[in-house]
């Protein structure tokens, strides 16, 4: 396989990953949105909608929770992000070597 196709297939890998991560973001982003952790829907399912004091200590901590378990999972996509980069690169990197091995070995005999 030519260096091009390798580079362009870790290449077009690289993107997928990208893409796919960008969409599992986005995903949570929605879903922290959604009606389904609506201020109202949580009170109206929770046994503490009689005591207002109690109602806002919820609420707060359930948002805090909501962001920490946002913040966690936009870390680990950045996590997996970076060891696939890393991970591209390595393997580009070793073509490269590979290739410019081969093209000295054929300079090497073509002298001869």
């Amino acid at each position: 396989m030519p260096k091009n196709n390798i580079i362009l297939d870790l290449k077009q890998r690289k993107r997928q990953k990208e893409q796919k991560a960008k969409d599992e973001k986005r995903k949570i982003e929605q879903l922290a949105k959604s009606k389904k952790y609506s201020t109202e829907v949580l009170v109206a399912s929770s046994p503490l909608g009689e005591v207002y004091h109690d109602l806002f200590n919820k609420k707060d901590r359930m948002d805090a929770k909501m962001q920490s378990d946002i913040n966690r999972t936009t870390n680990d996509i950045d996590t997996l992000l970076y060891k696939l980069n890393k991970k591209i690169e390595n393997k580009t990197s070793l073509v490269d070597y590979k290739i410019s091995q081969k093209e000295e070995q054929i300079k090497e005999r073509l002298k001869y």
